[in-house]
């Protein structure tokens, strides 16, 4: 009867490390977690090593379990900011012809504008008074503006790996999908007004597989996507991942 129990014990807890390892674990006071102990919305735990002892072993989970039924303090992972899809920023309803309608009409229900569905824009940039601009929707912190000059492709690259900017170190060229997360199509140019100049022409350090002489680029002006020769010269502007603790 105890090689059984133990042998449960031991499923239970191998199960339980298999979850919480892959699993973020909602703070308490954040969404979904109720309790209210002084975490901010839209953060959670990465609880690898919940326990904080600087190992990711079988002590976490039982730790974690502890935690979940009131006999151990909170888990001692660091609060990292939470990562959402941003909102396109379209706020109206239309018809057929492009007339303004009220979005709750019957006759041409469920647009981008009735929904929102998304990060929202209000609050999302913050200004970070130091030429950065952190993106609270996507977890990103951005080059307020862009670099002077206009960037072939491997320039682009090297300037951003070597970029030294608000004590950071860590800048590197932008994704396209990390680009795109920037256009707001509410507006026009179709980016927030916080990120400052809108170039056409904005460089990622993505290659477009299927022409691979090709890397794909952000258009602000009207929110277009692209692609074209990597020695054309376009903008810059650099990104990087704001990291737990910040």
């Amino acid at each position: 009867m105890n090689r059984v129990l133990s042998l449960v014990l031991v499923a239970g807890v191998a199960f339980s490390l298999g979850h919480f390892l892959r699993t973020p674990i909602p703070l308490a006071g954040a969404v979904g977690g109720g309790g209210g102990r002084g975490a901010q919305e839209g953060e959670y735990f990465a609880c690898a090593d919940s326990n904080g002892d600087g190992l990711v072993n079988v002590a976490d989970p039982v730790y974690t379990l502890r935690y979940l039924f009131s006999e151990a303090p909170e888990p001692r992972c660091e609060a990292v900011p939470g990562v959402s899809l941003p909102a396109t920023g379209v706020t109206k309803c239309y018809d057929n012809e492009g007339n303004e309608i009220d979005c709750s009409s019957a006759d041409f229900p469920g647009q981008d504008g009735f929904y929102q569905a998304g990060c929202p824009t209000e609050g999302r940039f913050v200004d970070n008074g130091d030429g950065t601009v952190t993106d609270n929707c996507t977890g990103l912190m951005w080059q307020k503006e862009m670099a002077p000059g206009a960037y072939a492709w491997q320039a682009g690259l090297k300037y951003c790996e070597g970029l030294d900017l608000a004590g950071h170190t860590d800048w590197r060229l932008p994704n396209i999908r990390e680009l795109h997360s920037l256009v707001d199509y509410g507006r026009q140019p179709a980016i927030h007004p916080v990120l400052g100049t809108f170039p056409h022409g904005c460089l990622s350090c993505t290659t477009k597989v299927s022409e691979p002489d090709k890397v794909w680029s952000q258009d602000f002006s009207n929110g277009w996507l692209g692609f074209g020769p990597r020695d054309a010269l376009l903008f810059v502007r650099a990104v990087r991942t704001i990291q737990p603790g910040e």
